[in-house]
């Protein structure tokens, strides 16, 4: 079991007690607890590890990491989790509020509604029904703290408000003089100073420079070497234990039937030593060296893997990202279905966008697909059969071979 696996384990555990009801995504009901965390969601380009539905509402995410994560740093991870929510359920108007980051030992939870949002520790996962009080709130309680109301003066004498004021005063130069008490070491200061000029950038208005040089330095491209050289050889190293990297050398175009859960174990086995990559950083490594054969950036969706070992093993002669090849497939795809005298109708163009993107982030589709969101908000597999007809699974197949690895 993974390090992520235990804490995920752990997390479940929390969340049981906490009073929230663990479902996997694709057995979703929403109807069967107040409170539901569903594993696994696929948002529009990756998936959340748990998203959190209190009276079938999304209130927020939990993104788990390993124990000895330095959790600090995940919460802009978890923003865009939040902001991802309005795309995928269109009755959404605005983000969910709440995030937690946890490793199963450790938690950290935010309100992104808080002014100065920030992410803090807390001893354990909250209920459904408090997150569900706090999301009926207008203003969260550090809202409300900043907009505490004047002194009300009417009853009181000039000397009892000038002794309120004066007590407001001292309290506020108390705190001051408490939070600049460490300032007093001058040992202190002087390592602040050093920080400071090691850091700050001086800008030169004056001085013309000339360019000697513009790129990567020798030390920089020998960095992306090593991470490149790495990657080719945990292919070479797992090409028949892993099950996409049988599936990706022993099948071609149109039979290769990759599941998101081989993706998935592809991922988490990049990331555990020797190795200790992560696709960005072999994405980036090949920009460095190889820019004009690489195309975008990648979307942080699991898929886009695939796009990097068809480049390494030479497959592909450009590398870009997988939701943009896809794309292309489905465009040469439409032109190919208008060739031959079939036209769709505009919601039919849009179901399709739909699963194309599906694909792009899911690798597949399947007819129990149109059961979960964003396509059982828009009539599910009924309306596919309606706008379709007996051609849907059809169809569902070509796309499937067309467009997929």
């Amino acid at each position: 079991m993974t390090p992520e696996e235990k804490a995920r384990l752990k997390i479940d555990e929390l969340l049981t007690a906490a009073g929230w009801q663990i479902q996997d995504y694709k057995q979703m009901n929403l109807g069967a607890s107040h409170g539901v965390a569903l594993r696994e969601f696929q948002l529009k380009q990756d998936a959340a590890d748990y998203l959190l539905f209190v009276a079938g509402e999304p209130v927020g995410v939990i993104e788990a990491k390993p124990e000895g994560y330095t959790l600090s740093g995940v919460s802009e991870q978890s923003r865009k989790y939040l902001e991802a929510m309005p795309q995928v359920f269109t009755a959404a108007t605005e983000p969910p509020p709440f995030a937690y980051e946890s490793t199963g030992v450790e938690r950290f939870f935010c309100d992104f509604r808080d002014p100065d949002a920030r992410s803090r520790r807390v001893f354990a996962f909250h209920k459904p029904e408090t997150l569900g009080k706090w999301r009926e709130q207008e203003k969260t309680l550090r809202a409300r703290l900043r907009q505490a109301p004047p002194l009300i003066t009417d009853g009181l004498r000039d000397c009892q408000v000038e002794a309120i004021t004066e007590l407001e005063k001292s309290f506020a130069a108390a705190l001051a003089k408490e939070a600049c008490k460490p300032l007093d070491d001058p040992k202190l200061r002087e390592t602040l100073v050093a920080i400071k000029t090691r850091n700050e950038q001086v800008i030169d208005t004056v001085s013309k420079d000339t360019v000697l040089f513009a790129g990567f330095d020798e030390a920089a491209k020998e960095k992306a070497r090593g991470v490149i050289e790495s990657f080719k050889q945990f292919i070479e190293a797992n090409r028949n234990e892993l099950t996409a990297l049988q599936i990706i050398y022993n099948q071609p175009h149109g039979r290769r039937h990759l599941t998101y859960d081989a993706i998935r174990q592809l991922a988490n086995a990049i990331e555990k030593p020797p190795y200790n990559l992560r696709a960005e950083s072999v994405w980036q490594a090949y920009a460095q060296l190889e820019k004009s054969r690489v195309r975008g950036t990648p979307q942080r969706v699991l898929a886009d893997l695939i796009s990097l070992i068809s480049f390494a093993i030479g497959e592909s002669a450009e590398l870009a990202p997988f939701a943009e090849t896809v794309n292309e497939r489905f465009q040469a795809w439409l032109a190919a279905q208008q060739k031959a005298g079939r036209i769709f109708s505009v919601e039919q163009r849009q179901w399709l966008e739909m699963i194309r993107d599906h694909i792009a982030t899911s690798l597949r589709i399947e007819m129990d697909d149109f059961d979960d969101v964003p396509f059982h908000e828009r009539g599910g597999r009924m309306r596919v059969y309606k706008l379709f007809g007996d051609e849907a699974p059809n169809i569902l197949n070509d796309l499937n071979d067309a467009l997929a690895a």
